[in-house]
């Protein structure tokens, strides 16, 4: 008897992944997300699935697109290795419309999960650390799930999943391990770029002052395609793009684009350069301000994006 429920209990759970990829893999009612992929990169989002595929500069040559569904859990086959979270179908295809099979530069697949997916996953036994959940991929010539090198942001109540792949075409999936240590990482606490969606190497990393990020200038300036003048004798830095040239001054607010002083929608922004151990450090903001570029704040993941065009 006991077995039985056992049994029944896993398929009630929808203990998942064996997938047989026919009628099971089904997507569910709800349309497919169609996204355009530019030269510039892009952020394809299913909001149904609190999911994003983000894709950096160039990754096609010209353009591309993608579909994304959700795939209804209910229809795969039962594994006990696994649980199931969320499942989506990814169609990529190139400006010609032929179905692309992988990427020539990784993408970087994310799932935001909360505390209530860790208590429904674990079974309510939250001791379980959070580094069970992972990014897999489907791989059909082995009729099995690949676990993707994914890393684990969380703060005790949200968080995010997050793996780097070349596979573009395919299904994915929240994974949770029910048996094995193949544990997904934890990532640190340290500040990252990401400029067209491409993550930097940023090191030295930046930090916050005032509220504000602050990054190591050289690498922006180098990402932003600014010619960087350093006047040691004033402590000047001027950065020349394009037409602009944007004038700052370590340990000075004051800011200074083509000869005027900079208009600047929040002169909180103003948050004067500093070296820091022989980094030359300006605030993220005010450059962006400056040649106006765009950037946000992904405080779940700690990345600072930065839209180039």
């Amino acid at each position: 008897m006991k077995g039985i429920q056992g049994k029944s209990r896993v398929m009630l759970l929808g203990l998942t992944a064996a997938i047989v990829m026919s009628s099971w893999l089904a997507p569910v009612t709800a349309d497919a997300a169609v996204h355009t992929i530019g030269k510039n990169g892009a952020v394809c989002k299913e909001e149904a699935l609190d999911l994003r595929f983000e894709l950096s500069a160039n990754t096609f040559k010209a353009s591309g697109k993608v579909d994304l569904e959700p795939v209804d859990v209910s229809k795969l086959v039962p594994d006990e290795r696994y649980y199931v979270t969320r499942v989506v179908k990814a169609s990529f295809s190139n400006s010609g419309g032929n179905y692309v099979p992988s990427l020539d530069k990784p993408m970087r697949v994310i799932f935001h999960i909360s505390d209530v997916d860790h208590k429904r996953a674990s079974q309510m036994q939250t001791q379980l650390p959070v580094n069970r959940f992972s990014v897999g991929f489907w791989n059909e010539a082995d009729k099995a799930w690949e676990l993707l090198p994914s890393r684990v942001f969380w703060d005790g109540r949200y968080g995010a999943i997050e793996a780097e792949t070349g596979h573009a075409s395919g299904v994915y999936a929240l994974l949770w391990l029910q048996r094995g240590d193949a544990l997904s990482t934890s990532a640190g606490d340290s500040i990252r770029i990401a400029v067209d969606y491409e993550l930097l190497n940023a090191n030295p990393a930046p930090y916050v002052k005032e509220g504000r990020t602050m990054v190591p200038l050289r690498l922006v300036a180098g990402r932003l395609k600014a010619d960087l003048n350093w006047t040691g004798s004033e402590q000047r830095i001027d950065l020349v793009r394009g037409l602009d040239t944007v004038q700052l001054w370590v340990g000075k607010p004051d800011v200074m684009k083509n000869k005027k002083p900079l208009l600047v929608s929040d002169q909180s922004a103003i948050v004067a350069p500093e070296i820091v151990n022989g980094t030359t450090y300006v605030p993220l903001r005010l450059i962006s301000e400056a040649f106006g570029v765009k950037v946000a704040w992904d405080g779940v993941t700690k990345t600072v994006y930065i839209q180039n065009y």
